[in-house]
Formats: structure tokens, sequence, C-alpha cells
């Protein structure tokens, strides 16, 4: 429940509530119970049919199958010297493989493991892992909401651009496009979209006939869009004198076949209307009605009226920044980097902001203090890049790993210099980042949790054992030793280390508990002549009972998960719960007794002296006589 995982702490608390239903059901009911059945036998009364009465046949309970099994054959074999010697041996190979390989367990959940092996979706995840090509879209976030980086300056400005004079060669927009010239190491497929250069690119482009980028309403000074057309222009002359075809070459009449489909009389609301609503202009614009307004160009009417050559006015003149070589002045950004986010692109202006950066950029308006008329000031902002295709686990979380890497030099550049509480925040995001962030830290988890769990169980031990660090320690190298066995078996079985196996993990130290706690308390307070003696006893009543009723029992539930048509419980459920139960009863009955005749605790001298007494009592009853 200390765990920082959702899955895992949920998992804890479920379970930790479970055991204490599970111990008050024991203390009362299932004492009530057992003692109803104590009386059901000493009355030879049948289980099933218990009002029948059986036959009253004296006869004293005999041995089963498993503990003659154990007392004739398999105890006195394990124990003997040289293959005592053999199993030490192997289990200690065991114990070096598993260190080995257990490094080199894969990590993540792969998302076509959870579904159903007959869903279609099972099938898109295949096609999608197979024809996938292209990578997810990655966004490298630079949170300025205090204001900290002022981009109407240029020294702060050379710190995110790409390829404007002055850059700085470890901005993050240079870094972005250094890293993506290595993608089978970075993650990253494309060079970033710096919105800051395509903006100076719009502000400082020279406005001609043919290009109109960054321009003014000559008497309001409101932004004028590139779709604005000056009084008496003549579009055949200025296709002509920017390369065009010539205004003398005739144009066939096939060029029209499509005119009705795309254009019609604003007067007449009939099909051909309908046809151009059916086209969805994304980003670009919304509906007609919206996109020609007067609300979004301005007052433009006098577009419209015809006036006497002598009297044209000019509508819309360039900016400031308009041609110029230098980058726009503080009071210049910020008023046109509002209108940058605004323009649409189109044929005159293709560097327009709205469709690429129109929600990559955060503005707060603010006072010019120049003339008090309204600028912006950029607060967030963030730069598109794309990853590689990305088709596992691993590629997810490396890619996020590898952005991470990136964003944290970005950050020692950007913030070079920089007080502590002025420093900016850049990190990157992508859709998939929530879901694959918890691969990053697995390992850490997974230590942190199995190391609780072995520390509780050595503690409580401890204490119920009878302050027996000897035992402890056995139990706790045991236990140590199943889970470092388990994580071999994952290894090999391609069983990857995610939330699931790790709740499993977590079980397993709890079950292993049951392999060996009653062999080793059965251990301390029997008593024999020598170690070995005591651990053949122990064996012999102990083992058929562990092999009953903890490994066979739970066979039958763990069987039925092989069937199960999702393969997440036929490979976290089914493969490690069947390795939960055969590791464990291997070194429960098998390394165990071994290495209590070699180093177990010594016999508990309070058990020792009571048997003592017991003889003694016994020799005063029934004294021998003497010949």
């Amino acid at each position: 429940a200390l765990s920082d995982m959702p899955a895992v702490r949920a998992f804890a608390l479920y379970a930790g509530m479970a055991l204490i239903v599970d111990f008050l059901m024991q203390i009362s009911c299932f004492v009530a119970l057992i003692s109803l059945d104590m009386m059901r036998q000493e009355n030879h009364r049948f289980d099933i049919f218990c009002c029948i009465k059986g036959p009253k046949k004296d006869e004293e309970p005999s041995q089963g199958m498993l503990y003659k099994l154990f007392e004739h054959l398999y105890a006195p074999f394990l124990l003997k010297k040289w293959v005592r010697a053999a199993v030490m041996i192997i289990f200690f190979g065991l114990a070096c493989h598993s260190l080995a390989v257990v490094p080199k367990i894969e990590i993540g959940l792969d998302q076509e493991i959870s579904m159903p092996d007959n869903s279609f979706v099972l099938k898109y995840f295949t096609f999608l892992k197979d024809y996938l090509s292209v990578g997810p879209p990655v966004y490298f976030v630079v949170n300025n909401t205090a204001g900290h980086l002022d981009l109407t300056k240029q020294q702060d400005q050379n710190k995110l651009c790409l390829a404007l004079p002055g850059c700085l060669e470890n901005s993050l927009a240079g870094q972005v496009f250094s890293w993506q010239k290595k993608p089978e190491d970075t993650y990253l497929a494309t060079a970033p979209m710096p919105w800051i250069d395509n903006y100076i690119g719009w502000a400082t482009a020279e406005v001609t006939d043919s290009v109109k980028c960054c321009r003014k309403y000559t008497e309001s000074g409101g932004f004028c869009p590139s779709t604005v057309l000056e009084p008496g222009y003549n579009a055949t002359v200025a296709t002509a004198a920017s390369g065009g075809p010539d205004s003398t070459t005739p144009i066939p009449d096939s060029a029209f076949a499509a005119y009705d489909e795309f254009y019609y009389d604003v007067l007449e609301k009939g099909k051909s209307r309908r046809k151009r609503q059916d086209y969805d202009y994304g980003d670009y614009g919304g509906d007609d009605e919206d996109w020609f307004s007067d609300d979004f160009f301005g007052d433009s009417e006098e577009q419209t009226e015809e006036e006497p050559t002598a009297k044209k006015k000019t509508l819309c003149t360039p900016c400031e920044t308009s041609g110029q070589s230098d980058r726009p002045s503080v009071d210049q950004f910020g008023r046109t980097i509002s209108w940058f986010l605004k323009a649409n692109p189109d044929d005159t202006c293709p560097t327009a902001g709205h469709a690429a950066y129109g929600e990559s950029v955060k503005l707060v308006p603010q006072t010019s203090e120049l003339d008090g008329g309204e600028t912006h000031r950029v607060t967030s902002s963030h730069m598109m890049a794309f990853h590689t295709i990305l088709r596992t686990s691993k590629d997810y979380y490396m890619a996020l790993a590898r952005a991470r890497e990136l964003t944290d030099s970005v950050m020692k550049v950007v913030n070079n210099g920089t007080e502590p509480e002025k420093q900016v925040t850049v990190f990157p995001y992508s859709v998939f980042y929530v879901f694959y962030e918890q691969y990053l830290t697995m390992w850490e988890d997974t230590i942190k949790s199995l190391g609780i769990s072995l520390a509780a169980i050595f503690l409580v031990t401890y204490v119920l054992m009878g302050f027996d660090l000897v035992s402890s320690i056995i139990m706790l190298v045991i236990i140590l030793l199943i889970v470092l066995n388990l994580g071999a078996l994952m290894y090999w079985w391609d069983i990857t280390l995610n939330a699931v196996s790790l709740v499993n993990l977590v079980m397993a130290v709890g079950i292993s508990v049951e392999f060996c706690s009653h062999m080793t308390r059965a251990y301390s307070v029997n008593i024999g002549a020598d170690r070995v003696e005591r651990a053949r006893n122990v064996l012999t009543s102990m083992g058929s009972s562990v092999l009953s009723g903890i490994t066979l029992t739970k066979f039958g539930g763990i069987v039925v998960l092989a069937f199960a048509k999702s393969r997440i419980f036929s490979i976290f459920y089914f493969r490690m719960y069947l390795g939960i139960v055969l590791i464990g009863a291997a070194h429960g009955l098998i390394l165990l007794p071994v290495l209590l005749s070699y180093c177990g605790p010594r016999t508990n001298l309070a058990k020792l002296i009571k048997q003592e007494k017991d003889s003694m009592q016994d020799i005063i009853k029934d004294p021998v006589p003497i010949s």
C-alpha cells in the first residue's frame, strides 16, 4: 500500500482487507465448524450424510500414501550426503543464472495483449504495428506563464529559434533539429516547426503584388488579411507580372467545367451554394457568412465602389517591419504577433500562422509603452515535431525518455545565468505519454515494493518465531530465491514487467511464506540427534502436508486460466501463478530441507526441557524393573 503506483496500491488495500476478513472468519466460524466436524467423527457419522451413523470400529487412524512416500522414499533419498551437495550446487547455479537474466526482462504491456483472441480490435492493432508509416506528434512546450522569458527581445528569441541570424546552436529548435538526424537513437523523425522563425519571416516579408503578408488598414491601423484586394486590382496583370501565363493567351473552355461547383451568385441560394458548403476547410475558415463577413476583414466596402483612377485610395499598407532585414522591435512584435496567428495562409502569403500555429502560442494582451495601444505578450508556446514509427511498448517509453533528456538539455541553455525563481520549464508532451510514463520508474517501483514486502515478512517471522534470528534469515533467503527464479521465468517465458506482473510478484512473496514457514517452524521445535535427523523428521511430517495442502490444491484454479481467450490471463496469471507454485514447491520441498540440514537453527531450549521433564515423569510412573 506504500507504493506510488495506483494499481499496486489498490491491490494491496483490497488484499489487506481480505486478509483481515479471512483472519476473523478463521478464529470464529472456521473453529466452530471444525468442532462440529470433530463431534461428527466421534459419533461415527458419515461426511455428507451426517444423519446416518456408520459401524463402530476401533481402528487407529492410518497414515496416508503421501506420508509413507515421504517417510520411506523421498526423505531418505534427499538427505543423502551426495544428494544434498548436488542440490546446493544446482540451486546456487539457478540463482546465479537468475541474477544474470533478471535485468534483461522487458518492460511494458503491449495493447494487443489485453484483447481477446477473436476481437476485431486485435486485428487493428496487428495491422497498425505492421503497416503504420508515421509516428505520433510530439510537442516541446515552453511554460512561460510567469513571463520570465521575454520573446519580444532578440536575446530570448535566440534561445528558441532555428535558422535566423543569431540563433543559438543549442537552442530549442536547434537541438531538436540536431537530434532528428539520428532517429534510431533519439526517436525523433522530423525537424521542428519553429513558430518564431515563421513569424519573423512573415513580418519582414516585402509586400508586393504577389506577396501580401504583413499589412494593415490605412485608416484604422488594424490587420489587413491577404485576401483583401486593393481597389482596381487586376489579377490578370498581377499574374503576368509574377511570371504567370500571358494575359493574351486564350483560356480553354474546359478550364471552367467545374465552375458551378465552386462559385455561385450570392443572390441565388441554389444547388451550387450547397455544394460549396459541403467542403470542410478545417482551420482555414468557417461558414461562408463568417469567412466573407465584414467583421473578419474590416470595413471593406470601398473595394466594390468604382472610383475614378485619380481618386483611388490605398486600402492596405505594409507593416513597418515589411521588407526590413532586422527583426521586429519590441513594440512591433507585440502589435503584429496576434496578426500572424490569425492570418490564414494562401497563395499570396503561405507563411501565415493561423493554420500551423494558431493553437501553439498563447498571448496575453497588454498596453504599449509608446502610444498606449494594445499589444500582446507571449506566455506559453510549443513547437511540434514527429516521433519515429513506434510499435512496441519499449519504443513508446524510450521515446518519452529521450524527449525528456532533450528538454532537460534545452532548459540548461534557456535558464543559463537565470535566477532559480525566474527559470522557465520546458517539457515534452505527446498523447501517449500518460500511458507509458509508469514504465520509466518500473524497476524502482518493483524493487521498492518487493523490498518493503520482504522486510515486513522478516520482522513478522522474527517475532512469531520467538525471536529466532536464524530461522527468520533462512526463510528470507528462500523467499528471495523464489522471487529471483520467478524473475528468470518471466524472462524465458516472455512475461513483461508492468503493473500486472508487479502485483503478481508482490503476491508471490506472500505465497512463498507458506512453502517455508511451516517446515522451518517444525524444524525449530523438533528434537533429534543432529540436523540431518531433524530435517528428515520435519520433511516426513510436514512435507506431505505442504505438497497436498498448498501445492496440489492450487493447480485446479491455475489450469483453468490456461484456456482463457484473453492473452493477458494466459500470460500474466496462468504462467506466473504456475511458476509461483512450482518454484515455491521446489524450494520448500527440496532446497529448504537440505539447507536446514546444513545450517538449521538449534533446538528450541524450552521444547527440549519440556521433553526431558516428560521423559522423567514417564520413568517415575513406570519404573524399569532391575533383574
